[in-house]
């Protein structure tokens, strides 16, 4: 499950792969929706469903989700300079939903021990560590991503377990950039499709 799943660049990286047999992917705003579906068909990805709707009304059963994804509003609806581009807006600020509406969806969505995998700014992140505990779930892996090694985090990547323990891995960090222009030597390996985990 993709939530939020805007033009689909994870949707389409994940139905891609042999070994995931469906992915749903879930948007609120149609034109991105649009994109989406021709993202898929010119991808021929028959096992991507995609759902034009409010992701805090789902059709959907819940409790059937090995994994969830999301890369949710990274402000509140009362923090930062909102943008004036209506699609920016809704991407960025809490203006159709909030961390919590997609923390309590994303869990409810997966089955006892399914992993809800989320990408936000740094200062969220006790917002996210109460929304998880309050809806039964557990952050239990944490990365910050750094865009050069000598600045400061600007995102965080974290593992969310539906009915885990408390017991928290914080992850070496992920460095973006060497110097401008040049990706780092992991960033490499992820563009290359190496995913594999730490």
């Amino acid at each position: 499950m993709d939530l939020g799943a805007g033009q689909g660049i994870l949707s389409v990286l994940l139905g891609s792969r042999a070994d995931i047999s469906c992915v749903d992917a879930v948007e609120i705003q149609p034109e991105l929706c649009e994109i989406l579906r021709r993202n898929a068909e010119i991808n021929h990805l028959d096992q991507l469903h995609i759902h034009s709707c409010d992701l805090r009304n789902l059709p959907l059963k819940k409790g059937s989700y090995d994994v969830v994804i999301t890369n949710p509003p990274y402000e509140s609806e009362q923090s930062g300079a909102v943008n004036i581009q209506n699609q920016i807006a809704i991407a960025r600020h809490e203006q159709t939903c909030s961390l919590d509406d997609v923390v309590k969806t994303g869990l409810s969505l997966l089955r006892f021990g399914g992993c809800m995998y989320m990408c936000l700014r740094p200062n969220r992140l006790c917002d996210v560590v109460e929304s998880a505990r309050r809806y039964g779930g557990e952050l239990k892996q944490l990365r910050f991503v750094h865009p050069y090694i000598d600045k400061k985090p600007n995102l965080m990547l974290m593992q969310i377990r539906k009915g885990g323990k408390p017991d928290l891995t914080v992850l070496p960090s992920l460095v973006m950039y060497d110097a401008p222009g040049q990706e780092s030597q992991e960033m490499k390996r992820i563009y290359q499709g190496d995913f594999n985990e730490r």
